[in-house]
């Protein structure tokens, strides 16, 4: 994991990819709200540690997150698991 974001890894997600998205959040506007599946394409996304490790296991395919607040290297969002779409 890159220094400087203090976030624990548990799942072994801090990949370079998964960084640079962490670095661009802080430049986003508070409120901003992204859907995996409008940023990725499916066979790419299905290979991405955080669909096979988290959301795979438990029946989610996809994921809505949205950027609450940020301060310095520190942010808050909250995200929702989504089922697969019919």
């Amino acid at each position: 994991m890159e220094q400087g974001l203090n976030v624990p890894d548990y799942l072994n997600l801090a990949t370079p990819v998964s960084m640079a998205v962490a670095e661009g959040m802080r430049h986003m506007q508070n409120g901003f709200v992204a859907r995996t599946k409008n940023f990725f394409e499916e066979s790419i996304w299905v290979q991405t540690p955080i669909y096979k490790e988290l959301l795979e296991p438990a029946g989610f395919k996809h994921a809505l997150q949205m950027k609450i607040e940020h301060l310095g290297d520190k942010g808050v969002m909250i995200g929702f698991a989504l089922p697969a779409d019919p």
